[in-house]
């Protein structure tokens, strides 16, 4: 079985959606889907912090990334 510290944890995410535009950044619970999805995996005491990486693109979602200091 892998060790959790060989695997590499990604969101990806972006705002030109087809069906629902900005999807990810719209008001939800006081925050936004991508804030929450972040925070989620931030908090996690399972998840090491250093494997954890974000696939976007759009400048909005770059904003947020790097108040949060990750990698994108």
């Amino acid at each position: 079985m892998k060790d959790i510290k060989d695997i590499c944890f990604i969101i990806q995410a972006r705002t030109q959606s087809t069906r629902v535009p900005n999807k990810m950044l719209r008001p939800f619970a006081d925050s936004n889907l991508f804030t929450i999805a972040i925070n989620k995996i931030l908090q996690s005491k399972i998840i090491p912090k250093d494997n954890f990486y974000l696939s976007i693109m759009d400048e909005e979602l770059v904003n947020i990334a790097k108040k949060y200091n990750i990698f994108y």
